[in-house]
């Protein structure tokens, strides 16, 4: 995959025992139909220069 581009969308779901937040990922030099679901800690460990700003 590349590099993101835009969040699309955001979910909760369960990861283990505990809450966690996806983020629906569309990638650089892709199609929006190829974005796919991210967890949000795992993307922000492999991009941390990625801001993610969620939806009020």
């Amino acid at each position: 995959m590349g590099d993101t581009l835009a969040v699309l969308d955001r979910t909760f779901v369960k990861r283990g025992n505990v809450a966690a937040t996806q983020v629906l990922v569309y990638w650089q030099n892709s199609f929006p139909e190829d974005a796919t679901w991210e967890y949000l800690f795992d993307l922000q460990q492999r991009f941390p220069e990625f801001e993610f700003s969620p939806q009020p």
